[in-house]
């Protein structure tokens, strides 16, 4: 029934010379040929879908009960698969990093019936076509706009706000207006081929961004504008693209710190015996333990090379009470501040027994992607943790207010290797390795933390 009301509106297609026009979103077509047509409410719908419903979901490209081919026998347009591929390119989690989930439209294109689902993307700061500043509000009223799917809010006002009633871009669309950008097909065509080139070539670097960025950091990086994950995901994109040379476009940049990236490789040591040792808690507690006082001189050592901080003032700083502290972090630098807080998480207040919770939680994070029988012999990718570990609370240290810095910390989940990669070997023994990254130190650069190539070198048969 729902396919023959379909082929009944197509026979009264008022809109069939206002095709489709390149990177056009799938709203947009939907509003033009409602609009040409006269439709609202269900008889909209049952052009577009067989379903009873709109979507329910609450996303980027929400076209859910969306039927394309029903749309096809009404309309006679084929709105194609770009814009779902492109914006479903990601996994969920992420996609929020690449795209807006409400409505965002560029006023003059708007104005001309015209909306691309490249609008959505939250690396352009204005449109590739005509340099209009991208919106998203109501031009009239200054309303928030619905979200973007195909649901009733965005289907029954068609170009127009839900508040006021009157054209989100402030202009009413009219037939002339809309001819002018069908006659600017190839113009359209080129200045959004751009982004969609650039889009397909940063897919391997979103990839890996995405994969050695900790998800569990997103609950530090959305507390400051400067360290918001989103932002920092698209700029060092933009950053690594732009060495391969992009063309100029009106990229949404933003100054935040550099990504570093640490990377270990390690080779498993057979024994005649196998891969079966078994070695106590108590001894992977103590490996641990030596792995942390390594890492921590080495990190007082770069501390003091880059503040010059005395004896005195870093044992006043380790040993004052938490009121002390509040006051004494802005009267110490930054670096030492969190060198003193680093040790307060992995350390028990009381004393400088270590915390042997901290290490068992460790080995737990390494266990679950390498496997109980070689874990407690990595000790590389323990180092790596703990710099991370004291990169999070650096960066907790400046962008956080002092009352809130200790409770931050507290509450601070333990890091965790986001990607292990193993190559196995049955004769010489499996081979591993690992990527972790975060946000760069202002002053100094663990990437280059003394002597730490040689000494994860060294450490190669352990």
């Amino acid at each position: 029934m729902d396919k023959l009301v379909a082929q009944h509106h197509s026979a009264r297609n008022a809109a069939s010379d206002l095709t489709p026009l390149p990177y056009e979103s799938i709203i947009s077509s939907i509003w033009r040929y409602a609009w040409r047509n006269g439709l609202r409410g269900g008889g909209l719908k049952n052009s577009c879908s067989a379903s009873p419903s709109y979507s329910t979901a609450r996303g980027n490209a929400s076209y859910n009960w969306f039927d394309k081919e029903i749309f096809a026998n009404a309309s006679g347009w084929d709105v194609g698969s770009m814009e779902a591929e492109t914006v479903t390119d990601v996994k969920d989690s992420f996609r929020t990093l690449w795209w807006y989930s409400s409505f965002r439209y560029c006023p003059l294109c708007l104005e001309h019936g015209y909306h691309s689902f490249w609008h959505q993307s939250k690396f352009l700061s204005h449109c590739p076509l005509d340099g209009v500043q991208l919106a998203m509000r109501c031009n009239h009223c200054n309303s928030s706009l619905p979200v973007m799917a195909f649901s009733k809010e965005l289907t029954h006002t068609l170009y127009a706000c839900q508040e006021c009633k009157h054209p989100i871009s402030g202009v009413k669309i009219s037939i002339p207006c809309r001819t002018q950008y069908q006659e600017r097909r190839a113009e359209i065509q080129a200045a959004f081929s751009q982004v969609q080139k650039f889009w397909r070539s940063a897919k391997q670097f979103r990839d890996e961004i995405c994969s050695v960025v900790p998800e569990s950091s997103i609950l530090l990086y959305s507390v400051e504008p400067r360290l918001r994950l989103e932002m920092l995901f698209r700029q060092w994109t933009l950053d690594k693209m732009s060495i391969a040379g992009l063309g100029r476009l009106p990229w949404n940049q933003h100054q935040i710190p550099k990504l570093e990236v640490l990377e270990w490789h390690v080779k498993e040591f057979r024994t005649p015996q196998g891969f079966n040792e078994r070695v106590s808690r108590a001894s992977r507690v103590s490996r641990g333990v030596s792995v942390y006082r390594a890492t921590l001189r080495r990190l007082e050592w770069l501390v003091n090379s880059s503040v010059h901080y005395s004896q005195d003032d870093y044992q006043r700083l380790l040993r004052a009470s938490r009121e002390q502290k509040e006051y004494l972090c802005g009267v110490f630098p930054s670096e030492l501040v969190a060198l003193c807080l680093f040790r307060s998480y992995f350390e028990t207040i009381s004393s400088v027994r270590t915390n042997p919770s901290r290490y068992a939680q460790l080995e737990t994070n390494t266990c679950d992607l390498i496997g109980w029988h070689v874990a407690h012999k990595i000790r590389l990718c323990w180092r790596a943790e703990f710099i991370v570990s004291f990169a999070w609370i650096y960066w907790i240290v400046k962008i956080m207010p002092a009352r809130q810095i200790f409770e931050s910390i507290q509450n601070l989940p333990l890091v965790a290797l986001s990607t292990i990669n193993i190559r196995y070997d049955p004769l010489t023994g499996d081979s591993y390795g690992g990527k972790i990254a975060f946000p760069a130190l202002d002053n100094f650069s663990l990437s280059l933390f003394p002597s730490i190539r040689r000494s994860w070198g060294r450490e190669q048969g352990t």
